[in-house]
């Protein structure tokens, strides 16, 4: 890391992360408990897959934070949501937020999901996490989608960085946006998802598949954490580089 961001980072925090994860808080809270089965934008998941590996996340990158990584990483199966979802996922959320507000948590080595990353680029994942999924579980079960607050633009960078990777696994095709179109809208194209995103006419309760059966492949997800880790840290280097 370059003199100038380990200055920046002794004094404040790069991107604040509280306005992304109350708004995941909130979705969680005002979740109907009819949608668990749904499918979601996440091909593989159903919202109860989902919210599972939305707190599987929030947990690694609160982990992340005060560097005492945790092993493994997220599963995504519905049979290992928490009882209380609908508490427990805002609380860690809204404390993943407060750990990343001390400076301390941007700097050095941190690691998440088994994958070593730079503090101030696991910051931005965990957000990508917030933000991106936010979005998908927002588009499942009919609440607001929209997101304008901070880190979108450090999001877009990243996602674009790890596309241009050639990650393969991590994200589905790229999804063409139109010219003028929000940062988020970019984000998520960028990432393999349509803006324009409804649920399936006709399956509006069923998962994709089923419930049951939306569990990511696990060897397929951990080659793409190995790619995610080696673009993370080509887009560190290239940060770096800038800076200097």
């Amino acid at each position: 890391m370059s003199n100038h961001k380990q200055a920046r980072s002794a004094h404040e925090c790069p991107v604040d992360l509280h306005p992304a994860a109350e708004r995941l808080a909130g979705l969680v809270e005002n979740l109907p408990a009819e949608a668990l089965d749904r499918p979601t934008p996440c091909e593989q998941y159903s919202v109860a897959a989902l919210l599972d590996h939305l707190h599987g996340s929030v947990l690694a990158f609160r982990a992340a934070a005060i560097k005492s990584p945790l092993p493994g990483g997220p599963s995504g199966d519905p049979g290992h949501l928490v009882a209380d979802w609908r508490t427990r996922i805002p609380n860690d959320a809204r404390t993943l937020a407060d750990d990343w507000s001390n400076p301390a948590a941007w700097e050095g080595m941190t690691a998440a999901g088994g994958v070593d990353l730079p503090g101030d680029v696991a910051g931005i994942v965990g957000l990508d996490e917030l933000v991106i999924h936010g979005w998908d579980l927002a588009k499942a079960t009919g609440q607001p989608a929209g997101y304008e607050g901070p880190g979108l633009e450090e999001v877009l960078q990243l996602v674009t960085e790890f596309r241009g990777g050639g990650i393969e696994g991590l994200f589905g095709p790229e999804v063409p946006i139109p010219h003028g179109a929000s940062v988020l809208d970019r984000v998520l194209g960028v990432s393999g998802r349509d803006p324009g995103w409804q649920p399936p006419v006709g399956a509006p309760d069923e998962g994709n598949g089923g419930a049951l059966s939306a569990k990511v492949d696990r060897a397929d997800e951990k080659q793409a954490l190995i790619e995610a880790r080696r673009a993370a840290l080509i887009w560190q280097r290239q940060a770096d580089a800038g800076s200097s």
